[in-house]
């Protein structure tokens, strides 16, 4: 009898890592043409690395991308980021990173009609030592728009 491989996170979760709906190659956002701030994630538990790069326009994130090298999971998490903060104004993304960190870090239900994709976040829970990896996106978000040195998980 062949086994099948167990899928903890989620077919659609680990399908975001393996082609992320927002990553590009970000050749003009590095040069700093279109981009109004931009940040290097680091996680030095597991390597993953991560850049975030926003425009901010009328305290309104007018267009997040990202470009990584790192594992499935970070990269899922970035594709939900930057969909989920796309076009909200700068009390609504901190809104829902708070949640992010909330489902990432509690016990709490997350499900889709309630938190929709941030719901697939939640698998990443059975395995603490991933959890770093999905919240350095957000991390790395954050110290972007806070103009941060940079964004390091420990």
């Amino acid at each position: 009898m062949t086994r099948r491989p167990v899928n903890y996170y989620g077919a659609g979760f680990l399908a975001l890592g393996l082609v992320p709906l927002t990553a590009v190659i970000v050749p003009l956002y590095a040069l700093g043409l279109g981009a109004s701030a931009g940040q290097v994630g680091y996680n030095p538990l597991c390597g993953d690395k991560i850049e975030v790069f926003l425009r901010i326009d009328d305290d309104r994130i007018a267009d997040i991308r990202f470009e990584c090298a790192s594992c499935a999971i970070c990269k899922a998490s970035a594709s939900i980021m930057t969909v989920a903060l796309d076009g909200k104004s700068l009390d609504e993304a901190e809104s829902t990173r708070s949640e992010v960190e909330r489902i990432l870090t509690t016990d709490t239900e997350a499900t889709l009609e309630t938190q929709g994709e941030l719901a697939a976040l939640a698998g990443v829970r059975k395995f603490p030592a991933r959890i770093k990896c999905a919240t350095l996106p957000w991390h790395t978000y954050q110290a972007a728009l806070r103009g941060e040195a940079k964004a390091v998980t420990e």
